[in-house]
């Protein structure tokens, strides 16, 4: 084997980038794009912070444009964008050191892509892109990063979390918890016109879904409590800045 295939395959496995520096991103990754899955460590639950399909990331979005990443949840990602250099590496790479675990009871270190759920094959290459971050060498899996995965978009959100996107239509509607047809209430048709305020009523709805399964000897206390936030989140009418703030408190 030569010295320049020997160079091209530690390149490969140390996530080396691909080429020259890319000012713009790919065609394929500019966009909106919806959290349609929360992937955890199933090895690692000791640690979680969020769960598989965790309400308060589910249905949060993330804007992609040549000049800007901006992800709508809290603050935690959010840049001007200034390279869009491409990686090339694997996804087992990408699993391993994206998602660092401590080796306890007799486990690896170092987690799969199954152990997160996500079907793709570990020594397939990908096309990785960090995001809001300037990272050399191999910490760039470390940082936060985005790599198309079909059609469907992987984002490393922490040490612990893999996201999973899908693109937004363009001729795609805002889905709330309820039936936007049937609108009641000037905060529901608020909520309606606006794909965030949409996405988080769903997350309410989920995770009062969730409270209801884990404690069902609280049923009468936990639906009290959602009409209390009800009649509060009505209050707020058509003011989008209160109806953020309400929303918000619950996920």
């Amino acid at each position: 084997m030569t010295s320049i295939a020997l160079l091209l395959i530690a390149g490969l496995a140390n996530g080396a980038p691909a080429g020259p520096g890319n000012p713009l991103p790919p065609p394929a990754l500019v966009g909106t794009w919806d959290v349609v899955r929360v992937a955890v460590d199933g090895e690692d639950q000791l640690h979680w912070q969020y769960h598989p399909d965790d309400p308060r990331l589910l249905g949060r979005t993330l804007i992609v444009t040549p000049e800007r990443v901006q992800f709508e949840h809290g603050r935690r990602l959010g840049c001007k964008q200034s390279s869009w250099t491409p990686r090339k590496t694997t996804w087992g790479v990408l699993f391993a050191k994206g998602f660092p675990r401590p080796a306890m009871g007799g486990r690896s270190p170092t987690p799969l892509p199954e152990d997160f759920g996500v079907r793709v094959a570990r020594k397939e290459t990908v096309m990785v892109y960090s995001l809001c971050t300037e990272s050399t060498g191999n910490s760039f899996a470390a940082g936060h990063w985005a790599a198309l995965m079909g059609d469907d978009l992987a984002l490393h959100y922490d040490n612990q979390v893999l996201l999973v996107l899908r693109q937004r239509p363009v001729t795609a509607r805002p889905v709330a918890s309820f039936s936007c047809a049937k609108a009641a209430t000037t905060s529901e048709r608020s909520i309606c016109e606006r794909f965030e305020l949409a996405s988080l009523d769903r997350s309410v709805a989920q995770a009062f879904r969730e409270a209801l399964e884990r404690s069902p000897e609280k049923q009468a206390y936990l639906r009290q409590s959602e009409k209390e936030w009800l009649s509060k989140r009505d209050l707020c009418e058509a003011r989008i800045d209160c109806l953020y703030v309400t929303v918000r408190l619950t996920t």
